[in-house]
Formats: C-alpha cells, sequence, structure tokens
C-alpha cells in the first residue's frame, strides 16, 4: 500500500530576512524586509490545518536550535564577534524549506523493500550547511520503525544531495513536499528528490552513495518487471520537470516563430520560409526560449508581486486586529457616556473593519488569481507537449500580464 503525507517545517523564531541565498530572486528582493516569524508560523499551522480538514495525512518539523553556537565554534568564533553574514547563518531559520530535507528512495524502487531516507547535506550553501544534524534526529524520530524505513546521514560533501544543486522548478522554487510508502498499513514516508546529471540515466549511479546499494534506485535494466533501455523505470528523475525538454516531435516538426506554428522539418520547406522573411527554429530551441521566458516572467515581477500581496495582507490583519483592540479598549472606556456618542462610535470602527476587510478580501482574490495562474503555468510545462505548449505559449504570457497588473 502506497500512503502519501504532505511535510511542512514550521517557522522559527530566528526566521529572517537575510539575503543569504545567492541567486535567489525572492531571497534577494527581501533582504532587509522586517520579517514576522509568530505571523508566519500561524500562517504555517492554518496551512497545515487545511489540509487535515481535507483529509490528508500531515506531518511538521520543529524548528532548529538558533543561533547555532556550536557552528560557530567550529568556526572559531561566537555570536558576539562573528562576521555579519557567518553571523546571520548562524540565526538562519531556513530549515523551514522541508523539501530541500532528505533525498527519498520510495519502498518500490528498492532492493530491501523498505523507503530509505538519506538526509540531504546542503553544503552549496553555508547557511543551510548545518541544518542537516538537527533534521537527521527529526527523521529518525519520525520514521523510526525498521520494519519499513532506514534513515541515513548525508552523502560524502563532493556528492551534495541538495535539490537546488540539480534543479527545481522555475527559478529554483520548491515544489510542494509529498512523502511515499508502501507497507501493509498506512505508514509514514520519505520526500526529497531523484536526480540525473546527464541524458543518460545510468550516469545517476556515478553519484548515487556506493555504500548503500539496498535503496538506490533501480537501472533501468533492472526495474522491476524487467525492460531494457527506454523502457518505462522507477530509476532517477529530475527534481520539478528539471531542466530538460520533452522529446518526440524534433525531428519531425520545426517552430516558425514569425507565423507561430508548427512547420515540417523539412529543409525546402525552411529555406522558403526563411526566404520570406519567417523566422525558424529548431523545436527544441523554440520550446527552451520559450519556456524560459514564460518562466522570467513568473518568477520574476509575478511572483515578487504575489509576495507584496501576501506581505500586505498580513499587515492588514495585523492592523484588523489593532482597530479591534482600540475598538473594544474605547468601548470600555466610554460605556458610561451617553448611549449616542457609544452608538456613534461602534457604528464608526464598524465600518473601518468593513472597509479593511474588504480590502484584504481584494488582496487575497489577486494573491488567488496569481496563485491559480502559476499552477496552471506550472501544470502546462510539466503535462504539455512540446506543441502544446508552444500553441498555448503566447496565451499563457498575455495571461501573465493580465495578471500583474
Amino acid at each position: 500500500m502506497l500512503t502519501e503525507i504532505n511535510f511542512d517545517g514550521i517557522i522559527g523564531p530566528s526566521h529572517n530576512y537575510a539575503g543569504l541565498s545567492l541567486g535567489n530572486i525572492a531571497s534577494a528582493n527581501n533582504a532587509g524586509s522586517v520579517s514576522e516569524p509568530r505571523a508566519a508560523a500561524l500562517q504555517g499551522v492554518a496551512k497545515m490545518r487545511a489540509n487535515i480538514a481535507l483529509g490528508l495525512a500531515q506531518g511538521f518539523f520543529m524548528p532548529l536550535d538558533r543561533p547555532n553556537t556550536g557552528w560557530l565554534q567550529s568556526l572559531a568564533t561566537d555570536v558576539a564577534n562573528a562576521e555579519p553574514h557567518l553571523r546571520a547563518a548562524s540565526f538562519s531559520a531556513s530549515s523551514m524549506w522541508a523539501a530541500n530535507a532528505a533525498t527519498v528512495s520510495p519502498a518500490p524502487d528498492t532492493a530491501d523493500g523498505r523507503c530509505h531516507l538519506t538526509v540531504a547535506n546542503l553544503m552549496t550553501m553555508p547557511h543551510r550547511s548545518h541544518e542537516w544534524t538537527g533534521t537527521l534526529a527529526q527523521l529518525q524520530l519520525a520514521f523510526a520503525d525498521e520494519r519499513h524505513f532506514a534513515v541515513h546521514g548525508p552523502a560524502p560533501a563532493p556528492f551534495g544531495l541538495h535539490p537546488r544543486a540539480v534543479g527545481l522548478g522555475p527559478g529554483g522554487v520548491p515544489p510542494p513536499v509529498q512523502a511515499y510508502a508502501a507497507a501493509p498499513a498506512p505508514v509514514p514516508g520519505g520526500y526529497g528528490y531523484y536526480f540525473a546529471p546527464g541524458p543518460d540515466p545510468a550516469a545517476a549511479f556515478a553519484y548515487w552513495p556506493a555504500a548503500a546499494p539496498a535503496h538506490r534506485p533501480h537501472r533501468p535494466a533492472e526495474a522491476p518487471g524487467g525492460g531494457g533501455p527506454g523502457a518505462s523505470t522507477s530509476g532517477p528523475k529530475e527534481a520539478g520537470g528539471g531542466g530538460g525538454a520533452p522529446v518526440g516531435d524534433e525531428h519531425i516538426y520545426a517552430w516558425d516563430d514569425t507565423s507561430q506554428q508548427p512547420v515540417l522539418a523539412d529543409p525546402r520547406v525552411i529555406v522558403e520560409l526563411r526566404k520570406q522573411g519567417h523566422v525558424v527554429l529548431n523545436l527544441i530551441d523554440a520550446y527552451r526560449t520559450k519556456i524560459g521566458s514564460l518562466q522570467n516572467a513568473v518568477n520574476g515581477p509575478l511572483l515578487a508581486r504575489r509576495d507584496q500581496l501576501v506581505h500586505q495582507a498580513a499587515r492588514m490583519q495585523a492592523r484588523k486586529d489593532e482597530v479591534a483592540a482600540v475598538k473594544a479598549t474605547i468601548e470600555r472606556e466610554t460605556r458610561a457616556n451617553c448611549e449616542e456618542i457609544l452608538e456613534r462610535l461602534r457604528s464608526t470602527e464598524a465600518l473601518k473593519l468593513t472597509l479593511l476587510k474588504r480590502y484584504q478580501d481584494d488582496l487575497n482574490r489577486d494573491i488567488h488569481a496569481v496563485q491559480g495562474f502559476v499552477n496552471e503555468v506550472t501544470q502546462s510545462t510539466q503535462t504539455d507537449s512540446m506543441l502544446g505548449f508552444l500553441r498555448s505559449h503566447q496565451a499563457l504570457t498575455d495571461a501573465c500580464h493580465r495578471t500583474e497588473r
């Protein structure tokens, strides 16, 4: 039986915007902003409760101890004397990103029939490199039943099993964390990513821990049910759709970028179209160019806009709470006055709350619209064929700009 569990990391009290993830657009855009750890944690709890209300299995990771004074001591410094970037790294609460916690080998893919979890060493970023010990301890608690699970320490640093090092979805945004396991009864599963460094799936085995043959992926010829090269297997997969392009049509069609239509990949047809001034591209090149431009549009202003809306919505909620508190205080202090004054006060404050709620509803509607479009783009890039995507690219781009406005 295969059971799916969603895992979330609870935001810790040291959550801050130090801009530590170099190359990450959201990290750079928010660097120096004022963080709201309590509000963020409550939002995370609300999201988990919503999953539970839908009947989904839900797990969570507790925040790690921060600042990590032991890590600073290993660098011959402490909180008081550390350089600013090291001090910030010791306070990092980035373990909340549960999608980067571990690499999973689901039970159906392993030789011993157990779900194997290898904690990620996260060596590509200093502020995340000291997370694995705390994460490993929680994994060992959550997946303690050795009949169904095996939890492993991190791979050696040169083989860094860090999802960001092998490609995620658009802009490095981690997909939802999901856990899978096979067992006689519902039990917790694992989470993380498989990866293949090159086009040959077998190449992934040069990077798989040689000391753990029981939980390495099957090579194509070893997959359950047999099958040679080209057969459907449960071997390495690139996370989040990765950087590759679907294959199959590129030898039949080219892409006329002028008419935005596919054309037969016949040299005579292509030469004639180019004589007429058409721009004709190799299908794979066109696909990569178009998907790249759309991802840039989504990951840049659109996601930044969503983040701004979420931040504004949080501030609006805080303002609503403040107004409600002031209203209650004033009512208590003025209850001795005449009923006419009290009634006027109630009417005024109620109006304020109504306007604030309306504005918050507008913000939430915009957030949902942006998120819905992001989900649509993600589904399109993962499920559509190249032709399907290219045909819908312009409509998606136009919809992106409309949503941004």
